[in-house]
């Protein structure tokens, strides 16, 4: 006789998607296989609720690191402009005499 299904609760399944929580936690949570949860979110209400739930999280994120760096924090700032702007640390080094020197290759004995 085969087992009766555990159910899978949509809300609670969101909320733990919000989270960004693994499958693995999220079979945890629902006390199942990471198995079931696998196959249960290839359904396509069970599939919609989890990505629904990541992409919330994903926005709760970025609005908390946007806050972040609104407020000044400078480690936010930098890694936001690295991450959203595409910028970068660019090192160069200056002679005397105003050309670049790449120090790293002197360093080597190649320059």
């Amino acid at each position: 006789m085969p087992r009766e299904p555990v159910p899978i609760d949509l809300d609670n399944l969101e909320k733990l998607a919000v989270m960004h929580c693994t499958q693995e936690e999220a079979a945890a949570w629902f006390g199942v296989t990471q198995k079931t949860i696998s196959y249960k979110l290839r359904i396509k209400p069970f599939k919609q609720v989890w990505e629904t739930g990541w992409a919330k999280g994903n926005i709760s994120l970025r609005r908390t690191q946007k806050q972040r760096a609104d407020a000044g924090d400078k480690t936010m700032l930098i890694w936001l402009g690295k991450q959203w702007l595409g910028q970068k640390d660019h090192h160069e080094y200056a002679d005397d005499s105003g050309a670049v020197v790449d120090r790293w290759l002197k360093g080597l004995g190649r320059g």
